[in-house]
């Protein structure tokens, strides 16, 4: 080993051939890399928080409508009672209106008009006496009774009353109008106790029997 000069200031080296080792606790740390983390707008709200805002309870939720049909009937019949008409039946009423119209000729002093509407009202009976009967849908509710597509206020009726009709029975409502017509609803005999007794909670019911008019339309069998 060689001795330095005087005056040099010899720094320590290592003999050997190896490198230099650091210190661990001297190395500097890998710093991982940065990455964008959203932050949220609004701090969170802690579980205790909530507590002084108030929740709905059950009985605030809508509940669904309880609808009852005990107070409902409907059914399906026949509009009118349809008679049989034959060819004689529809002679019979040609020579009567001829007669009515030679009447009428004559109690006018030649009217041709009156003539004319004698003539024009018994083709409309002849028409209406070949038409047959529908099947209307009927329904009684404390809407009301509807008819086919019409439906009618129990307030347009003063009363009801069950006509017998020979094998078949009707129920006629008498209306509070004066020009008003009754009208008239047919029903399977076995409804009937069902029918009245929701009817006689909204109408009250009297005993009646045909009108002049109706026997005779029963009567020609129209």
């Amino acid at each position: 080993m060689e001795t330095p000069p005087p005056g040099q200031v010899v720094s320590p080296q290592n003999s050997s051939n190896e490198p230099e080792r650091q210190d661990p606790q001297q190395q500097t740390p890998i710093q991982p890399e940065s990455q964008d983390i959203q932050q949220p707008d609004s701090p969170a709200i802690e579980p205790a928080a909530l507590a002084q805002y108030p929740q709905p309870e059950l009985s605030q939720q809508p509940q669904p409508t309880e609808v009852s049909d005990e107070n409902v009937i409907s059914w399906t019949a026949s509009e009118y009672i349809a008679h049989h008409k034959s060819a004689s039946w529809f002679m019979s009423l040609s020579l009567a209106g001829a007669a009515l119209a030679v009447a009428t000729y004559f109690l006018t002093g030649g009217d041709i008009v009156s003539i004319i509407v004698v003539v024009f009202v018994v083709v409309v009976f002849g028409f209406y006496g070949a038409r047959k009967p529908r099947e209307q849908q009927y329904s009684i509710s404390p809407d009301g009774i509807t008819i086919g597509p019409k439906t009618y206020q129990f307030g347009q009726f003063k009363s009801f009353a069950i006509i017998d009709e020979d094998a078949f029975s009707s129920i006629t409502f008498m209306p509070m109008q004066r020009f008003m017509p009754a009208i008239s609803i047919y029903y399977d005999p076995q409804d009937e106790d069902a029918i009245v007794e929701i009817l006689s909670a909204y109408l009250p019911m009297e005993t009646r029997g045909h009108d002049p008019v109706e026997r005779f339309m029963r009567k020609i069998r129209f």
